[in-house]
């Protein structure tokens, strides 16, 4: 798949990203294409810091160790698996009923209590503009969120894992985010990357990370109201054509963001996308958990 800029060839302004719980996996970067083109920024935040020596400032990428929330001192609960390190305490009621996860002699187990300073988001003066927000804080996002507020209407795309059960005592959980990003302008577009559990003592396959039934997590994408399309600048919709074609395979939307510059800027850049999508033999879709690679979907004027 050609990036966004080689197929409508036109130059695009760079977006700019703040990756809250930026600590890396075994995952290739999901920006790659993006840093190739010089078309990303990335500031990251990562408060544990045996995760954040890990992170190398680079070219277009700067990582603090600060732990954001409301800007009081908290405890961090570090757990054995440090993706799982929370200011939020692991619930073990919730979390001991799953195969594959616990409290006692799993990912969810405290290691170490340590109290903290957070900071608001807000308040960080490294940051100026933001166009996408990804966040991954472990029951924590939607406090951080709630301290960015005043800002939150000019971003252009929120990535955040949501839980649907109460993993950590007393967290926010999905409709909870979901309502107050609605209330300040976001539209969800869709859930990638869900995950679940079995019931204890259910396997499948003897592989206890597939459910059987039980949603856990996700990352959801909320978007900025793409039916109040007057709120986007002309600068905004090509970031978020961009981001959406880059990242999150999104061709339709990107389509639907491109004809409206098109109607603005009198182009057609809309239609030679089109083209190129339809083009293509095989799409790779991003869709619920799903990564899907399909015959071309067709289109209509």
């Amino acid at each position: 798949m050609k990036t966004l800029s080689e197929i409508i060839k036109i130059n695009l302004p760079k977006i700019s990203l703040i990756d809250v719980g930026a600590m890396k996996t075994n995952e290739s970067d999901r920006y790659e294409s993006l840093f190739k083109s010089n078309l990303i920024e990335v500031i990251g935040f990562e408060a544990n810091p045996s995760e954040y020596i890990k992170l190398k400032n680079k070219k277009n990428e700067k990582y603090l160790n600060y732990c954001l929330g409301d800007g009081t001192e908290k405890t961090l609960y570090v757990t054995n698996y440090p993706g799982c390190t929370s200011l939020y305490e692991p619930n073990p009621d919730i979390i001991n009923l799953f195969t594959g996860i616990g409290t006692d002699d799993g990912n969810f187990t405290v290691i170490e209590k340590r109290k903290i300073k957070t900071h608001k988001l807000k308040e960080i003066k490294e940051i100026n503009k933001v166009d996408v927000v990804k966040i991954d804080t472990q029951g924590s996002e939607l406090d951080i969120l709630k301290n960015f507020e005043k800002k939150i209407k000019k971003v252009l795309i929120i990535e955040s894992e949501v839980e649907f059960v109460e993993l950590y005592k007393d967290q926010p959980l999905f409709f909870d985010m979901q309502n107050f990003l609605s209330k300040n302008g976001f539209v969800l577009h869709k859930l990638i990357d869900i995950g679940g559990r079995p019931f204890r003592p259910w396997t499948v396959n003897n592989n206890p990370a597939i459910p059987i039934s039980q949603l856990l997590w996700a990352d959801a994408i909320f978007v900025r109201d793409f039916s109040k399309l007057d709120k986007f600048s002309d600068e905004d919709l090509l970031k978020i054509s961009l981001f959406l074609h880059e990242i999150y395979n999104s061709y339709d939307l990107c389509y639907y963001f491109l004809k409206e510059y098109d109607q603005r800027n009198k182009l057609k850049l809309s239609e030679i996308y089109r083209k190129y999508i339809n083009s293509e033999k095989k799409l790779n879709l991003k869709f619920m958990n799903l990564r899907l690679s399909v015959d071309t979907v067709t289109t209509k004027k």
